[in-house]
């Protein structure tokens, strides 16, 4: 039996404060790809948005549930985009795994687990879908209105399978 193998693709730590990260030129040959994330926000109220090969159009839709020390909550989301990683000035991390990237008879599906730091207490998981069939060659995180803190790592990993 084999095992699946991480690889490091890219890493970026950011020197200053930006509203978005990018992730493209990267090889189509792992079946997934993870993006992991480790950073803070300089807004509370700004999610991070992705979006896959410039795409602009209403093709994502995700459905997400969240865990505070307050009580629970969950709901869905569709448009031109949709959140993935905490808005929080608190230390957030997350793991998002990009299934099938590569694949062009498909839509695309992902899955997100991530938390926040400090005194918020709070978890979330989410399952996105990307209803395109178009191979994944670019991917963009970026903050609404808010940027994405200095020191803050993000990691693009290949995942063999």
């Amino acid at each position: 039996m084999s095992t699946a193998t991480y690889t490091l693709i890219s890493q970026t730590t950011l020197a200053a404060g930006t509203a978005s990260v990018s992730f493209s030129g990267f090889p189509q040959t792992f079946r997934d790809l993870v993006v992991v994330y480790n950073g803070t926000n300089s807004d509370s109220n700004a999610g991070m948005l992705i979006r896959l090969n410039a795409d602009t159009g209403s093709n994502y839709s995700a459905v997400y549930m969240h865990g505070y020390n307050t009580g629970t909550n969950s709901t869905t989301q569709q448009g031109t985009t949709v959140d993935i990683f905490f808005g929080s000035t608190e230390r957030t991390s997350g793991i998002l795994q990009l299934m099938d990237y590569s694949a062009t008879d498909k839509h695309k599906t992902m899955l997100l687990r991530s938390d926040i730091g400090g005194g918020v207490g709070a978890t979330r998981a989410e399952a996105i879908r990307w209803a395109n069939s178009a191979a994944v060659t670019s991917i963009v995180l970026f903050r609404s209105g808010a940027n994405v803190s200095a020191g803050s790592t993000f990691s693009l990993y290949g995942i063999a399978a």
